[in-house]
């Protein structure tokens, strides 16, 4: 049986897309008079819905002549239906959905939600964000076993999400959070266009090329002198790695020394402060001769320079690559590497309207590039 990958019948319900395909199924001759249909079970293991869904559209083909039910024997194409003119729908908005809470909270990613619409406004997009949108009960925590204050990852359910694209047309494409192109791949690919803010391999997307700037970060503290160069955020093969690229770039020799630590996944963001703090004083302690520090995220950022102002080496050059250097309220002299989220946001318009305009010639992905900003005075 054909499974539709367009725009479908606006119908509001969750079985609407098995009735659109089974329709369209009849009609391109796929399913013939007399043909049996697939189980109820079958349908509903298919199209992600209960058994009663599956049987309320079931009623409605039954109620158009085109399906009957036979006791205990199945469910058979009885008629075919009369064709229908559909109306022509304006495809002139966008839907946004980004399922973390930091895109609320934290300024980078809430500066990437308004550049996103400003590029879209550039563009002539209208904006349908599902969280304005939609109810507050069509949505879910993804790890439900976790307490709320220790997860921030918030999806759309599947039932909402079906029942939206398929009462909305005048979609012509997306932005949306990686998790949820993840949750809803079969619902999303081939119904319209859409790129994430995250890096990956399989859709488009605009992410800071994390080695890039980690190389740059380097580049600046062998341009302060340090030999013995701490790295936060990147394994010990990651850190030799960049150290020996910024040192051919820059012509020099590359650091006597490079040690790269990195902290583990932590769900919220005042965890990641916590185990960078304390992983940064633990390689402190271990290694006391280091005179450099990079940091390559903000996350880490501020645990790492709380260590460093507790153990008295505030006069360390330190490099740190971040989101907004207004994050970092320790006042201390640093090189920045600051990328502006405003910035991302309307680079994820850019690449969307290429998707749209010319898919077959559009990027795979756009990289954002921080600012150099260089440190503050006291």
């Amino acid at each position: 049986m054909t499974r539709s990958r367009g725009p479908i019948s606006p119908l509001k319900r969750a079985f609407s897309r098995m009735v659109a395909d089974i329709r369209e199924s009849i009609m391109t001759g796929q399913l013939g008079i007399g043909d049996c249909l697939p189980s109820e079970a079958t349908l509903a293991a298919d199209y992600g819905i209960s058994i009663n869904s599956v049987r309320r559209g079931i009623d409605i083909l039954i109620e158009d002549g085109i399906v009957e039910r036979r006791h205990g024997s199945g469910m058979y194409v009885q008629g075919i239906p009369a064709p229908t003119v559909q109306p022509l729908v304006r495809r002139d908005t966008v839907a946004v959905y980004f399922d973390h809470k930091l895109y609320s909270y934290h300024p980078f990613w809430s500066e990437m939600r308004r550049g996103v619409r400003e590029g879209l406004a550039r563009f002539g997009w209208k904006v349908l964000d599902l969280e304005e949108f939609a109810p507050k009960t069509a949505f879910e925590r993804a790890y439900p076993d976790i307490p709320p204050a220790d997860h921030e990852l918030i999806w759309v359910e599947r039932k909402y999400m079906t029942d939206f694209l398929a009462s909305h047309q005048e979609l012509a494409g997306g932005i949306f959070g990686y998790s949820t192109v993840c949750a809803f791949a079969r619902e999303l690919e081939g119904r319209m266009p859409f790129v994430v803010p995250t890096h990956n391999d399989k859709y488009p997307f605009v992410d800071m090329d994390i080695a890039g700037e980690t190389v740059r970060a380097v580049q600046e503290i062998l341009r302060m002198g340090s030999r013995r160069i701490l790295v936060i955020g990147a394994k010990t093969a990651e850190a030799e790695a960049a150290a020996r690229k910024a040192a051919h770039m820059l012509d020099c020799a590359p650091p006597e020394k490079v040690v790269g630590a990195t902290t583990q996944y932590a769900s919220t963001y005042s965890r990641y402060i916590t185990e960078s703090h304390a992983l940064t004083q633990q390689l402190l302690k271990e290694h006391a001769d280091i005179d450099g520090v990079v940091v390559t995220s903000d996350f880490e950022a501020q645990g790492a320079f709380d260590a460093l102002a507790e153990a008295r080496r505030l006069d360390m050059p330190a490099v740190a690559i971040v989101n907004l250097e207004s994050r970092l309220h320790t006042p201390l002299p640093y090189t920045a590497i600051v990328l502006d989220g405003r910035q991302k946001g309307v680079m994820l318009a850019e690449l969307l309207q290429q998707y749209i305009a010319t898919p077959e010639s559009a990027a795979a992905h756009l990289w954002l590039r921080g600012s150099i900003r260089t440190p503050r005075r006291r």
